[in-house]
């Protein structure tokens, strides 16, 4: 954190898609996925320190619960508390956005419409009346998405939207596809910087390089 602290223009998430260039500096938005309490135990007291902002994205069906739904890698929070609706208020008063991560945290490119429309529209709609105000971003679960999703997203309210698909933002990106660089305690600073300077988004070109070749 200290490191973006110097090196970086740290914005809010919502500010991502238009925010102007400050020199040299890459333009950074944090986010945390599945709002989990280690997260304001830990980060928050961090980025307080630094003064910069940050966004979560709470699964609003999960408040003050375990987390309960299906992880698919060796993840030491996959039984880990989400945060109540206290903290929520707490972390949206003092300047941390908060979004929709959905309201049970489902696969959403395996459910039908009508599921799709209660995990949209019931997650904004408990947050916006916990915090007060409009619920503009949501991040999709397991980072599984599709044209559906994405207008399903648009229809029912939601500004932004957030992938994991490891991009940076472009002239080209769309507001409801927005890429992520997924960061670990374990990586090193070299690891972090080459991450915070887009150079893990050939990863995504490979799996699609491997994909055609499968295909043929």
């Amino acid at each position: 954190m200290d490191y973006l602290a110097r090196s970086c223009k740290v914005v809010k998430p919502s500010e991502i898609m238009t925010a102007e260039a400050e020199g040299s500096k890459n333009i950074i938005a944090i986010t945390f996925d599945d709002a989990f309490a280690g997260v304001k135990e830990h980060a928050i007291p961090v980025l307080r320190e630094f003064g910069l902002p940050a966004g979560i994205f709470v699964p609003a069906g999960r408040l003050g619960q375990k987390s309960g739904w299906e992880v698919f890698d060796d993840f030491e929070d996959a039984n880990g508390m989400v945060i109540n609706e206290e903290q929520i208020l707490e972390l949206d008063k003092d300047g941390f956005e908060i979004f929709s991560h959905t309201y049970s945290h489902p696969v959403l490119t395996e459910v039908n419409d009508g599921r799709l429309e209660v995990e949209l529209v019931e997650s904004k709609n408990l947050l916006e009346g916990i915090v007060g105000h409009e619920i503009l971003a949501i991040s999709y679960p397991y980072g599984a998405y599709d044209a559906r999703i994405c207008e399903a997203a648009e229809r029912y309210g939601y500004k932004l939207g957030f992938t994991i698909e490891p991009d940076m933002v472009c002239g080209a990106t769309r507001c409801l596809e927005i890429g992520r660089f997924s960061v670990s305690p374990q990586d090193s600073l070299l690891k972090f910087k080459l991450k915070n300077n887009g150079a893990y988004q050939v990863a995504k070109y490979l799996r699609c390089l491997k994909k055609s070749f499968v295909k043929a």
